[in-house]
């Protein structure tokens, strides 16, 4: 009897962990929408510039 309880308690807190997970990244992609598009702007800026290249001072 012990040991039912002991599995059912471990199966619930992993599926609370699980289902807790899942509702931070969905939370994070929900909150900040925009992020795709400022990233996708930064790299067409990028490609629209045509330096690649890191400038290095010495």
């Amino acid at each position: 009897m012990v040991d039912e309880l002991r599995t059912g308690l471990f199966l619930f807190v992993s599926f609370a962990f699980l289902m807790l997970i899942i509702a931070v990244i969905t939370l994070g992609s929900v909150m900040k929408p925009n992020r795709w598009n400022e990233r996708t702007r930064i790299a067409s800026k990028v490609r629209v510039s045509g330096s690649k290249r890191l400038s290095v001072t010495i």
